[in-house]
């Protein structure tokens, strides 16, 4: 079917209604009932089983499950742009018709803390871009597989995505430098990077860590301020890359 879109005042109710209808949100919630209430993205298409669709397996870690259904996601919900995926009409009917299942089981939503959860989670208010690729249950998915697939060359989308997905702590320090993200050149040879560095450092926790001095921050440091007197768009992929890696051993032996 056609990827809905809500109107303003309906998003609006709903958030400003969260607390009365929290009773809604639970594994047999029928949120079906709001596409009457909306008009459709033309040339677009989604499931209507898209939640079926997601992967829920308690077995894998937060950084696996979300590589995973970043693909399932990407891939099913097709020809929408990213202007669109950044629209919170969008953002809230999808994930209110399509994932509410998933975004339950994801993000662990229970009585305790359903309220604080449901806003972040089933919408896209109050933080910006932090809102839509961080805390959305449909955007932090799709913009996190059109990073990859934006900036994967010759290279398997589903194996770049679980480099930059499996560790929580560098897909968050990643997606917080979109100075890294506007060359796709300087994304891939990031995550080249990190994915070689896995292969011959198994175990290690390089790309760990939320201080401001862990080893993958200190890499990002070092990567921009390099290129506060560089121009990276002029160098080559494989020029990049050794850059790269040379500050990540530097760093690696310090």
């Amino acid at each position: 079917m056609l990827i809905p879109i809500l109107s303003k005042n309906d998003v609006a109710t709903l958030y400003k209604n969260i607390g009365e209808n929290l009773s809604k949100y639970n594994e047999q919630y029928d949120p079906f009932g709001l596409l009457g209430n909306c008009r459709f993205v033309q040339d677009t298409e989604i499931p209507e089983n898209l939640d079926a669709l997601c992967i829920y397996d308690s077995s894998l870690s937060k950084g696996e499950l979300d590589a995973k259904n970043a693909l399932v996601v990407y891939l099913a919900v097709k020809n929408i742009t990213p202007y669109q995926a950044r629209d919170e009409r969008i953002l809230c009917a999808i994930s209110h018709i399509f994932l509410s299942k998933f975004a339950l089981f994801r993000h662990d939503i229970s009585d305790e803390n359903k309220e604080d959860k449901v806003s972040k989670h089933f919408f896209s208010r109050g933080s910006g871009a932090r809102g839509i690729e961080r805390l959305n249950v449909f955007g932090r998915l799709w913009w996190r597989a059109f990073f990859v697939d934006r900036c994967k060359g010759k290279h398997d989308l589903e194996e770049l995505l679980n480099t930059l997905c499996i560790d929580t702590d560098f897909r968050q320090s990643l997606m917080e430098r979109p100075e890294i993200g506007k060359i796709p050149e300087l994304s891939l040879a990031v995550l080249l990077c990190k994915r070689r560095f896995e292969m011959e450092n198994p175990g290690s926790n390089f790309f760990k860590g939320r201080e401001s001095n862990s080893p993958h921050r200190l890499w990002f440091k070092q990567i921009n301020l390099y290129g506060g007197s560089n121009l990276y768009a002029g160098m080559s992929s494989d020029d990049l890359i050794d850059l790269f890696w040379g500050f990540m051993n530097e760093i690696e032996a310090s």
